[in-house]
């Protein structure tokens, strides 16, 4: 198999650009839209995944624990809080993310801005929830 990969690359053409990428393991593309995917299924046909140990630890969960399985966009959005009643599912999974206790949204990694501006932006101002999915959401720059 190694061989025919080394054949096959050895006959293509590609430009002196193309060539850079693939040997600096960079990616061709990037796409600027992040995909959300809403599972509109009956509820017993939605998939379920099950929390992190990392997570069930830091909650403090014991053994018998039955809340083992994490929150789905359906069920963040029928516990959203009352500041975001307004708004319909596909405007709150595109616009606004759940944010953890560290500030920082679900799923994201820690991003170090040379600008050093760590003051929100105005449309990022997280709105406080009193239910039990998370303590606030941010709105997003772009949807």
């Amino acid at each position: 198999m190694k061989q025919l990969g080394i054949k096959f690359l050895n006959t293509v053409e590609m430009s002196s650009q193309e060539a850079a990428w693939y040997l600096l393991r960079q990616p061709m593309s990037l796409s600027s839209h992040e995909v959300s995917y809403i599972p509109t299924v009956w509820l017993q046909e939605r998939y379920k995944l099950r929390k992190r140990k990392a997570v069930m630890d830091e909650e403090n969960l014991d053994e018998k624990s039955t809340d083992i399985w994490t929150k789905s966009m359906i069920q963040r959005y029928e516990e959203r809080p009352s500041e975001l009643e307004d708004k319909c599912l596909a405007d709150f999974v595109t616009c606004y993310t759940p944010v953890t206790k560290k500030g920082r949204p679900l799923g994201t990694e820690v991003n170090d801005d040379a600008s050093g501006d760590d003051e929100p932006a105005p449309d990022n101002v997280p709105y406080e929830s009193t239910s039990t999915i998370g303590s606030a959401y941010r709105k997003r720059s772009a949807p």
